[in-house]
């Protein structure tokens, strides 16, 4: 529904003062930004002003399912120093505001523009210091897979998730870093668990979190590095799991939560027939 000033502030030719605000969510975390020339407020929320914070058109293909949104700013944004470094491992909604600079902000003069997900955050322009957030609309959703369960020996549940029912807190180890090398990190942390007892788990530091791919002594192995990483700083480590049967019994003693079927036949009837 458009709102009481918004459409007269939009077609306007001599009062046109059009400015644009710009909410970034993860899991832990929410980034306010404005075009305009300073901090703004609206909805009980403060945005900053974000020098070279720069909102494109949205990009319109055959398939509404490809629509995109460009969203460039600078490299000080704190949302791009945080992502800069890696991949986006977990969804970051984005929510597009636009109003007028010559009115109050309020429920009559803002119209919600655009909504979605930040589907990856590049380097556009080094000499510039500029990033690009590539987004997409929020009804790509409809072209995600439904929820389902399929025969199989694994467990089909993400773990520490509400139906895997591993209590995440009960399972945090802390420590320090030792020494840091892009995606490599040492503690004697992780030394005190044997070998791929983090592999699949979780890494957090500093607000970022990080899938551990790998874990061998006192050495684990992260998917994408974190920037800012330092040695010395203090971490949050979970456990993965591979989710057999036996991990999940012996590790989590989650086995009534299980979501596989680990006594599956190894003989299909279809192909074999009844011997």
């Amino acid at each position: 529904m458009t709102n009481k000033y918004y459409e007269m502030d939009e077609h306007s030719i001599e009062a046109a003062a059009p400015i644009e605000l710009l909410v970034l969510t993860d899991a832990t975390s929410t980034w306010r930004y404005t075009t305009a020339c300073d901090g703004v407020s609206y909805g009980g929320n403060s945005y900053t002003a974000e020098p070279g914070l720069k909102i494109g058109e949205v990009e319109v293909a055959h398939n509404v399912l490809r629509v995109t949104l460009q969203i460039e700013a600078s490299w000080s944004c704190g949302f791009v120093s945080d992502y800069i470094t890696g991949e986006i491992d977990a969804p970051v909604e984005v929510t597009v505001y636009r109003g007028c600079a010559l009115r109050t902000l309020d429920s009559d003069s803002v119209q919600q523009w655009w909504t979605g997900y930040v589907k990856t955050v590049t380097l556009s322009e080094p000499t510039r210091r500029k990033a690009t957030l590539a987004c997409v609309p929020v009804w790509t959703d409809l072209g995600r897979a439904g929820l389902c369960l399929r025969y199989g020996r694994l467990c089909q549940v993400p773990l520490y998730s509400t139906p895997c029912g591993v209590d995440k807190t009960s399972y945090k180890a802390t420590g320090t870093v030792a020494s840091v090398d892009g995606v490599t990190i040492t503690s004697t942390t992780f030394g005190l668990q044997a070998d791929d007892y983090y592999t699949g788990g979780q890494f957090e530091s500093g607000g970022v979190k990080r899938l551990i791919s790998a874990h061998t002594g006192e050495t684990i192995t992260l998917a994408s590095s974190i920037g800012n990483l330092i040695v010395g700083a203090s971490f949050d480590a979970y456990p993965g799991c591979d989710h057999t049967i036996d991990i999940c019994h012996s590790k989590f003693s989650n086995r009534l939560n299980f979501r596989g079927q680990p006594w599956l036949p190894d003989l299909n009837l279809h192909d074999a027939g009844v011997a």
